[in-house]
């Protein structure tokens, strides 16, 4: 007896060394698989599952510490790349990574220390500054005290045909399909209305209602509306009014006022100018779309470094040559004896007069040889800062005083009064910098040279001045240079003095008078490099549009679905989440939640009656009409049982036999999540073969359950025969046995009493692929 157990000890040792072997073997290859294709992460997931059903394999272990080497540089590697882009919390991620893959890389715990010290910094300057303005502006965007918005109960797609039905009965339909409750106004007008349409989303078709029958809604709460005649008085009677006021950091005040008045045509506005401020008063809808212009236009505008270059470069050259007279005269006049002039003699005196008597004056002579020649340059380099649409001027120069003589009258006498005004000489550049979002630059530049030809005299005479002006539009690249050159000026000047008839002699006329010559020039050279600092800070919310409704009608809608309180979204635009609606609800979502009952006693109250009358009828139903006997409805499965291939897609049709006077069918289906997949759930034909208006509501998000209600709407006659409820498509995922089994089942007739019913299990085996 104990050597019999003792074999079967060894035994099943031996089958479980044997399947850990196996199973080692597997993971090992599934690793070097991963190795091949450069998944490191996998790999080691891989290796080190291998080496854990094998610890004595030294091969995984060598696999294993080089697939550990390899994925932490792979992720030192992107956490640089996160760094570089600034994304700190990311880098921090990827290095705790590679040093839990790799603890003996020193180089990836002392990157990470470093990261992580900057984030620390980064964040305690982001805590400094969260109570700015801007940053309370930030938190202010899209808020909207006690605003609220629609969350009904499903967005399972909705399926409605109605033919001359009171429009009120359809609405009380979309309350009892949707959960939302809907309220009327007292002046509402009820009229027949037509509606046929299929996968839809209750806010589109509560959209088209209103928008079709001039009616508007006004948002109550969450699960709560009401109907109301879209007439100007009521929307001043119900339409509520909110008051905003925006603080404006960059843009003019009276534009941006001018611009919301003429694109919303707000009239409920006023201005601060001290604070620079805002403040509307308007609907919710029209306070929203201030925002989202005012968030789109508030933006700082764009800053130029203009790099300014100025050279000017002057030259002069001057000659002078040739024999000159002191004077071109000559003079002779009398003197007396004791030398002195004589201005005058008498008659008799003439006689007296010899040559010791005249003084004749003669001119001296000058030889002159003279040559000069003068360089002169004047180097200005400003850089200028620019805010886009605003001139910046570069005076380089000085001011000359220009005197400027009257004259007043005093006692027997005039008297003259000279002032002085002053006048700019040099160089004036005035730049207007426009930049575009290709980053170019358009600079319209006007360039201004001063100069004085000819300075004023003393007898009052006013200077004469030079002007040479270029005004232009240029274009350029951020960091490109432009060059403006050429405004030359030049100055010649020749004078030749010298005695008649002498100076026209050739070469000895050159030689024996004067010859003076001057010439001047002066060039002005200009470059302008734009640097674009700054660029308004445009995201991709400022380029969306947004709803505005009509031309009659302000009303903000996103994609057709209404979300709006009091006829306008609020301002959180973001819609509530599957997880949000089931808190909300309290519970996950079911098939009471999607507007059928399902209750397991006799007689339960229904949601919705066949007639489209959708108020609820709290008599009793005892499973037959009239005491007639209704045959038992059979629910089964097309096929009830079946092999499947992993990985292939199966269609399974849930039939109905026997059936009579159905209006409800709801039900759950459940599998087995580890062999089966629910893919998609579609409706069949029975319920709706006569041209009935129908709902079908499916969840498949449920891990191994599929919810199903079918209900016929629009007549109290339910469905009889045979057909298909439903169609299931399925995919096999893992081979194995999965039953599909029916749960919470039941066949109602359109006043949701039960029905007898049999609803017949089925199951589904998968094997392993090929």
């Amino acid at each position: 007896m104990k050597n019999n157990t003792f074999i079967k000890t060894i035994i099943i040792l031996s089958i479980i060394c044997l399947l850990s072997g196996c199973a080692a073997q597997k993971a090992f290859k599934n690793g070097q698989q991963a190795r091949l294709s450069e998944n490191w992460d996998e790999a080691v997931a891989y290796f080190t599952r291998a080496l854990a059903l094998d610890p004595t394999n030294d091969e995984y272990r060598r696999m294993l510490d080089r697939a550990r080497f390899r994925a932490a540089q792979v992720h030192i590697l992107r956490g640089n790349k996160y760094f570089m882009g600034g994304k700190l919390e990311l880098a921090i991620m990827e290095y705790q990574t590679a040093c839990t893959l790799d603890p003996s890389n020193q180089f990836a715990f002392d990157e990470l220390n470093r990261i992580i010290t900057k984030y620390n910094k980064a964040k305690e300057e982001a805590a400094a500054k969260e109570d700015t303005l801007d940053k309370l502006k930030e938190e202010s965007e899209g808020q909207l005290e006690d605003a609220s918005f629609l969350m009904p109960a499903s967005d399972i797609p909705i399926k409605l045909n109605f033919k001359e039905t009171s429009i009120l009965k359809i609405y009380n339909a979309l309350s009892k399909l949707s959960g939302i409750n809907i309220l009327f106004d007292s002046t509402l007008r009820d009229i027949n209305y037509s509606i046929d349409v299929s996968d839809v989303t209750f806010n589109e078709v509560l959209e088209m209602m209103t928008v079709a029958n001039s009616h508007f809604v006004k948002v109550i709460n969450e699960n709560t509306i009401m109907i109301i005649p879209d007439t100007p008085t009521k929307r001043r009677q119900y339409e509520e009014q909110v008051v905003k006021t925006f603080y404006l950091s960059n843009a003019d005040i009276q534009q941006v006022q001018q611009i919301v008045k003429s694109v919303i045509a707000s009239r409920n506005m006023s201005t601060n100018e001290a604070l620079n401020a805002i403040i509307v008063k308007d609907t919710p809808a029209k306070v929203y779309a201030v925002e989202k212009i005012v968030k789109a236009i508030d933006k700082a505008p764009a800053e130029v470094v203009v790099d300014v270059e100025i050279l000017e470069v002057s030259r002069r050259k001057m000659l002078q040559y040739g024999t000159a007279l002191s004077s071109y005269s000559v003079t002779q006049s009398l003197i007396d004896a004791a030398g002195e002039s004589v201005a005058g003699v008498r008659a008799t005196d003439l006689f007296d007069i010899n040559r010791s008597n005249w003084f004749i004056t003669i001119p001296s002579i000058t030889y002159k040889l003279f040559k000069s020649q003068a360089r002169g340059k004047t180097i200005a380099r400003p850089q200028l800062r620019a805010t886009e649409g605003q001139e910046v001027e570069l005076q380089i120069g000085d001011q000359v005083p220009i005197p400027q003589v009257t004259f007043s009258q005093g006692v027997n006498q005039t008297n003259p009064i000279t002032n002085y005004t002053y006048r700019d000489i040099g160089i004036t550049v005035k730049l207007k910098p426009r930049v575009h979002h290709n980053r170019e630059v358009t600079l319209k530049l006007s360039f201004t040279l001063t100069t004085i030809v000819s300075p004023a005299t003393e007898g009052g005479v006013p200077p004469t001045f030079g002007n040479r002006t270029v005004t232009t539009s240029i274009r350029l690249k951020d960091g490109e240079t432009s060059l403006l050159a050429g405004l030359l000026r030049e100055e010649e000047r020749s004078a030749m003095t010298g005695l008649p008839g002498v100076m026209d002699v050739p070469i000895l006329g050159k030689i024996f008078s004067a010859n003076d010559s001057e010439a001047a020039q002066t060039d002005i050279v200009l470059t302008l490099t734009p640097h674009i600092v700054r660029l308004p800070n445009i995201t991709k919310e400022d380029l969306t549009p947004f709803w505005v409704g009509s031309e009659a009608e302000f009303r903000l809608t996103r994609g057709g679905s209404i979300l709006e309180r009091g006829g306008a979204l609020p301002f959180d635009e973001t819609l509530p989440g599957e997880e949000e609606q089931q808190q909300f609800l309290g519970r996950s979502f079911s098939p009471e939640d999607m507007g059928i009952v399902f209750d397991e006693e006799e007689g339960a109250a229904g949601e919705l009656e066949g007639t489209g009358d959708t108020s609820r009828d709290q008599s009793d139903s005892t499973g037959s009409q009239g005491g007639e006997n209704i045959p038992t409805a059979v629910i089964t499965l097309d096929p009830s049982s079946g092999t499947q291939a992993a990985g292939d897609d199966f269609t399974v049709n849930i039939l109905i036999q026997s059936a009579q006077h159905v209006g409800h069918v709801p039900f759950y289906l459940s599998y087995d999540p580890e062999v089966l997949k629910a893919v998609s759930c579609s409706e069949g034909t029975f319920m709706s073969a006569d041209g009935t208006a129908t709902t079908f509501l499916s969840d498949i998000t449920g891990p191994g359950e599929i919810i199903v209600g079918l209900s016929r709407l629009g007549r109290e006659t339910g469905a009889n025969g045979s057909g298909i409820l439903a169609t299931v498509l399925f995919r096999a995922t893992s081979p194995g046995q999965s039953a599909l089994l029916f749960s919470n089942a039941h066949v109602k007739d359109p006043l949701n009493g039960t029905l007898p019913s049999n609803f017949v299990d089925g199951s589904v085996s998968v094997q392993a692929g090929e």
